[in-house]
């Protein structure tokens, strides 16, 4: 039997091998190994085995496909599977998930998005987290969110050694909606050409967010996080780098008074720039950074 909301619908796509002459004088004390699968098509399956405490071992299942049902699911709906017999039932409720993982890449960053609420405090191997608040001269401009929790559909950028993270879920985390820059996206997304920033290792620029110049549209992985095309007031530049994270960028170096006599100050798109400000710049054929 399944409910939806406040509805219970009926036995249709159950299936059992139930002793119908035992199981209501057993079902007492038996324990549930139960799988529960719910896809974006709102195609339901459901699959458990149940031991008893005399031993016995029963099977129980149940699919639909609620996109041939009249039922409407709504943010408010929400599912329930419940065993049912004569006069009694063992009522099954989701526990939800603990925690979600993610996997860091040897570039030691990645972004991710996560349709729950995340506790980044207890996390492991996770060195930081941030949310992105804009950008300047080239460099993100990042708030560090490590210490608490965020809510559910935030864009985080994750920082961390080579291998899986592991965040906790709780039930509410701090919306950071108002000034996250980064757009979190929970399965496929299609950008258009020019219309957004994704996190890339370049083999000549490094480590960095870069404009998807494409010509085609570029698809943004589920559970990842994009920055729209003009999240900081501009959408000129081809790549933002990271503000105080050097490592994996190749060739940069820091501009030191005399540079900046002998050398004319280049953007990343090329253009001179006259009294260069804090920033990546290219200076005698070298990539310089003024912090």
């Amino acid at each position: 039997m399944h409910h939806v909301g406040d509805t219970w619908g009926s036995n249709t796509g159950c299936t059992s091998d139930f002793n119908w002459t035992n199981f209501p004088g057993n079902i007492n004390g038996a324990t549930v190994d139960m799988t529960v699968t719910f896809t974006k098509d709102k195609v339901f399956n459901m699959s458990s085995t149940i031991n008893t405490v005399d031993g016995s071992t029963w099977h129980y299942s149940y699919a639909n496909n609620y996109t041939d049902s009249p039922i409407s699911l709504t943010s408010d709906d929400y599912i329930k599977v419940a065993l049912s017999v004569s006069r009694s039932w063992l009522d099954i409720t989701s526990q939800g998930y603990s925690a979600v993982s993610k996997t860091i890449t040897s570039a030691g960053w990645a972004t991710y998005c996560s349709p729950y609420a995340l506790d980044l405090a207890n996390a492991t191997g996770l060195t930081d987290a941030y949310i992105v608040i804009g950008g300047t001269g080239g460099v993100l401009a990042k708030t560090s969110v490590k210490s608490g929790t965020v809510a559910a559909n935030t864009g985080l950028l994750l920082k961390g050694a080579e291998g899986t993270a592991t965040i906790p879920v709780v039930a509410s985390g701090t919306d950071y909606s108002s000034t996250n820059k980064l757009v979190g996206v929970l399965e496929d997304t299609e950008i258009a050409q020019n219309t957004g920033y994704v996190l890339m290792n370049d083999a000549t620029n490094g480590l960095g967010f870069y404009k998807n110049a494409n010509a085609t549209a570029f698809t943004v992985g589920a559970n990842t996080a994009y920055l729209p095309a003009n999240f900081d007031g501009s959408s000129a530049r081809s790549f933002y780098l990271f503000d105080d994270e050097l490592t994996g960028i190749k060739n940069i170096e820091s501009a030191t008074a005399t540079q900046k006599a002998e050398g004319d100050f280049f953007d990343l798109q090329g253009r001179k720039v006259a009294q260069p400000t804090k920033g990546l710049y290219i200076v005698n054929g070298k990539k310089v950074i003024i912090k």
